[in-house]
């Protein structure tokens, strides 16, 4: 009876989701270098969907093919029914489900591929849009191809002193005196 579930179920996702990365996924365009912005399809959803089918696909086949005629219609038919016998034979439902199997193949490397390309092509263009920083004044370590700061060339932490004329920090104000009080004749 498991082996009836796992075809049924199989086969219903197979008859749904046969290669469904050829339908859903799309890559970069061939000229997304020159372009600003671009659409394609980043998600993997789609090709893991397609990693799982083809999985179970080879499951169903490595289960029927080690399986013989009899086992095989005894799963597919209730037991107080002699005279039953399976909808479709042992060999074409292996044929079915290989040729499922290949199909959503072909989907998981295409759309593995294809999201791949698109990622890389996205990071490609981040870069490229993204704005060149320039080094701090006096940074240390200096990046490379960077020539030290002015002043005291390739001392750690050296900064330009400040301009000349530059207002100075005001001294903190000082607390108001308390008022002292008068001291009482004593009697």
């Amino acid at each position: 009876m498991r082996l009836l579930a796992t075809i049924l179920i199989a086969t219903t996702l197979a008859a749904m989701l046969p290669a469904c990365s050829f339908a859903f996924v799309s890559g970069p365009p061939d000229n997304h270098a020159q372009l600003s912005y671009f659409d394609c399809t980043e998600s993997r959803v789609v090709p893991v969907l397609d990693t799982i089918l083809t999985a179970l696909m080879v499951l169903n086949v490595i289960t029927l093919s080690v399986e013989d005629d009899g086992d095989y219609a005894k799963g597919l038919c209730p037991s107080d029914n002699p005279m039953c016998t399976p909808p479709i034979s042992r060999h074409g439902a292996l044929a079915i489900d290989a040729v499922i199997g290949a199909a959503g193949a072909g989907g998981m490397v295409f759309g593995w591929t294809k999201t791949s390309a698109c990622r890389r092509a996205k990071n490609e263009q981040a870069l490229r849009q993204a704005p060149q920083q320039q080094p701090m004044p006096g940074s240390w370590p200096p990046p490379q191809g960077v020539p030290p700061a002015q002043g005291q060339p390739g001392q750690p932490g050296s900064w330009p002193p400040p301009a000349q004329g530059a207002p100075q920090p005001q001294p903190y104000p000082q607390p108001a005196p308390q008022p002292q009080l008068a001291p009482q004749p004593q009697h």
